[in-house]
């Protein structure tokens, strides 16, 4: 089965520098709407053991007003910054699955299904162009009863 939300990970930041370029020239966010309709090739390598390539279109849409958003299978909205930090809620799609079969490292393995999750992320911006971003993320479905979690330090 394809590994989607990897490839959306790897595809959508080569995807959007255009939108992120024209965006930089359209004023601080939340104004107005911003609207961008595409499609994607993704290509994913499984790391899974007997389980080929596989390539997949996929439509493609974001839109943005004020502080709401709806960017790929995930929407959501974005707090104001307040004393640096930025706070997030959305709901996604998580579409990364397998079947317990695709490899015998899974052997014992339930199949995972895509599902829906929600979640809440926080970005502190720090000295020096730097941020730190936390994130946790709930199956809502029940499909795989789990939970994801990340955090990240970049620089913009």
């Amino acid at each position: 089965m394809i590994r989607i939300n990897r490839a959306l990970r790897l595809a959508l930041p080569l995807f959007l520098l255009p939108a992120a370029a024209a965006a930089q020239d359209a004023g601080p966010p939340g104004n107005g709407l911003d609207l961008t309709l595409g499609a994607l090739v993704l290509w994913g390598e499984s790391a899974l053991a007997g389980v080929g390539d596989d390539v997949m279109a996929v439509p493609w849409v974001s839109l943005e007003y004020g502080r709401f958003y709806w960017i790929g299978v995930g929407a959501g909205f974005r707090t104001d910054p307040v004393a640096g930090f930025e706070v997030e809620i959305g709901i996604r799609g998580e579409l990364e699955s397998w079947c317990a079969d695709d490899s015998p490292v899974l052997d014992g393995m339930d199949d995972r299904d895509p599902t829906i999750e929600a979640g809440l992320a926080i970005t502190r911006a720090l000295p020096g162009g730097f941020e730190v971003a936390v994130d946790a993320w709930h199956d809502v479905l029940g499909v795989h009863r789990g939970w994801s979690a990340s955090a990240a330090l970049a620089r913009p």
